[in-house]
Parts: structure tokens; sequence; C-alpha cells
């Protein structure tokens, strides 16, 4: 009789929730509820007003790690997958008005990534031999244009900052080789910059657009290599050689430093590097943690903000982009899975089991607003900040 009464409270509880149309909404407040109607959906916070809305009642498109994309500061770009598991791309307002249909996506097609301007989308089709081929889209869906027939196994590409080209990693074909393509995004001009390369992950360009840098895995060996090479393929240069584990590769915002993650040999500890971007003068920035995640440079370059775990009991520390005057200016949080600078370098947010939570950057980061997602089956991902630094999305996935 006791169980059946406490799964009746529940229920009753869980529908109280589930059937509030008005949220709490108030600054510095957690209890900001949400309606079950939310789960799967994106939503947008705005941190000035407190004001949360779900922008669309269907499943995103599982097709692409990040299938939604900020226009500007008001408009939202978005997949959704129809009853034929077509995905559609939809535009719509920030504050869930004017909803447009703009085109469907063909069923194969998946890894969606708008260039930096939201102007173009790339994407891999698989063809009939399942190779797959790179596509690029207008994001009005006209000018659908192949850009490249790929002979091997292609499975990542990255616009370059100014969205003229794209870098492709392609694996060469029943060989545990890699090679990099650069092409401009009509599709022209397509070059392999590199071949032969033992495995390549962290590609990513210079924001300068002039080069790209990656990390390879050195043959044999449980040692990681870091390069940089020219976009014609000229200049490749070692900048990293002989690390441990490395991770999180996060050039600055003008190319002059990059700050990497790296484990200490035989032990599970991490510890944050700051190198130039021609190798010299690699600073170690804090003592060895425990676990270590989140490495973000302000937009200006002057500070670096990463979070660590210890013994399940953590905080977020700001550093100097020289290494120097380390902050902690949280403590005793837990398991935070996002840390990232506003893009105007005045808020910081970070989301820990549920909680996302803003500091204010120009008042020694102390809290300026949060929202707690109270339903412990749901999950938060996908976080972002809106392009004027005054919303965050994110999607609400339902884990039950």
């Amino acid at each position: 009789m006791k169980k059946f009464l406490k799964l009746f409270l529940f229920i009753i509880i869980i529908f109280s929730l589930c059937s509030c149309k008005e949220k709490i909404s108030v600054k510095l407040d957690p209890e900001l509820f949400r309606p079950c109607k939310d789960v799967n959906n994106l939503c947008i916070w705005d941190i000035e007003t407190s004001s949360l809305n779900s922008l669309n009642s269907f499943y995103l498109s599982n097709n692409s790690s990040f299938p939604y994309s900020w226009l500007d500061g008001s408009k939202i770009a978005f997949f959704v997958p129809n009853e034929n598991n077509e995905d559609e791309l939809y535009i719509i307002n920030s504050d869930g008005s004017n909803k447009t249909k703009i085109f469907n996506m063909y069923s194969s097609a998946y890894f969606f990534k708008w260039s930096p301007d939201g102007s173009k989308i790339a994407f891999f089709v698989p063809n009939e031999n399942n190779e797959d081929e790179l596509y690029i889209i207008n994001s009005d869906g006209s000018n659908k244009t192949k850009i490249s027939n790929m002979y091997s196994s292609a499975y990542f590409f990255k616009w370059s900052p100014d969205g003229s080209k794209i870098a492709l990693l392609s694996k060469k074909s029943d060989e545990n080789k890699y090679e990099v393509y650069i092409v401009n995004s009509d599709g022209s001009n397509k070059t392999k910059i590199l071949d032969n390369q033992n495995f390549i992950s962290n590609l990513n360009w210079l924001p300068d657009g002039n080069k790209i840098a990656f990390r390879s895995e050195k043959s044999g060996e449980n040692k990681y290599e870091v390069y940089i090479v020219n976009s014609d393929g000229s200049n490749k240069t070692k900048i990293l050689d002989n690390q441990n584990f490395i991770s999180n590769l996060n050039w600055s915002p003008d190319g002059s430093k990059i700050a990497f993650l790296s484990t200490k040999s035989d032990e599970n500890k991490y510890e944050v590097y700051i190198v130039n971007s021609d190798g010299s003068n690699k600073i170690k920035i804090n003592d060895t943690l425990n676990f270590i995640s989140n490495l973000d440079w302000s937009p200006d370059g002057s500070k670096i903000a990463f979070s660590d775990e210890n013994n399940n009991e953590g905080g977020i520390y700001i550093v100097n982009s020289d290494g120097s005057n380390k902050i902690k200016i949280l403590d005793n949080v837990k398991s935070i899975n996002f840390l990232k600078w506003s893009p105007d370098g005045t808020k910081i947010v970070y989301e820990e089991l549920n909680l996302i939570s803003i500091l204010d950057v120009t008042n020694n980061y102390k809290e300026y607003n949060k929202l707690y997602i109270i339903f412990s089956k749901l999950s938060i991902t996908q976080l972002n900040w809106s392009p004027d630094s005054k919303k965050i999305s994110f999607v609400l996935i339902d884990t039950w």
C-alpha cells in the first residue's frame, strides 16, 4: 500500500509540473520549470529577461552533431526529420515566431555544417559504393553542388573562417593512412595538401585562414605530434613532439598561441599548456589535476577559462594568456559539461548537472543568472551563445 501511495504521489507531482503553462522566471532563482512538451526540443533562454521559449515541437535531426545554427541575433536555422526520414530545414525567429520551411534535405545526407556566415550548408552523401561525397547547398535550398568525389573514405571537414574553402579529411582505402584536401566552396581547385599521414585528428584552420593545424599519432608509439601546414600544402612544421595524449587544441583568436590539454606519463592526471604557434615558449599553466575539460579562450585572446574535477568536486579557473595570474573563480562544482565565453567577452556560461549558470566577467565573475531544468531524466545538450550575447540556445533531450 505504501508503495502504491508513493507511486500515486509521484504521478501527481509529475502531472502538475507537466501541466503548468507559466514558468517561474526570476533572475538568480534556479527554480525555472519547463513543461514536458519541450522534451527533445530546441530552447532559447533570454539571460536578460529570463524568458524561456521552445521553438519547435519536433525532434531535431540526428544526422548532425549540431543540427541548428544561429543566423544572427534574432533567427535560427534547424533541421527536423519528417515522416519519410528526410531532414527538413526551417528558419524561425528566436522568439518562436515566423517558422518557415526552406527545403527538404536528401534522406541519406548527414554531418551538416553551416558556413561561418550561415549562407551555405556542407554535408556528406554516400554514393553507390558507400563512399562519402561532399556537397554544398545554399541555405535557401538553391544551387546544390557536388564538391568532391572521394576515392577513399571521407569522414570530416571544416570550413575556413571566411567560408571560401573547406578542409577535408579522409582515410586512404585499405590503409591506415590519412590525407587532407583543400577545396574552394564552389568545388574548384581541389588540392591534396597531406598524404600518407598517421592517424589525424583535431583538424582545424588557424584564425587567419591561411594555415591548417592537426594532431597526428606517432607510428608504433603512444605519443602525439602537432603540425601546422600552409593551406597550399607548403611549409609543414612540427610544433609539438613526443607529447603524451593531447586534446582540446584551441587556438587563440589571433592565431599567435595554442592552448591544449596533455596527460602526465603513466598517470591519469591532466595539465594545461600554452605554446606559441611556432612551437616556442611552451608554458604549463596549472598544477596536475585529475580531470580538465572545457578549455576556452576569451574573445580578445587575453585569458583562458577551463574547468577541473577533483574527487567529484572541482572549479573554474581563469588564467592570462602568458600563464600568469591564475585565479579560481568558482569552487565546489561537479560535472561541468560546457564552459564558454560570450561573443562580446562580458559573460561566461557553464552547465553543471542541468543547471545553466551565467557569470558576469565585468563584475568579478559574480553570478548573473541561472536556469535549472528540474526533471532528472532530461539532459541539456548543444549549448551555444547567440551572436549578440543576449541569449543561450540548447537542446533538451529525453533520457528516459
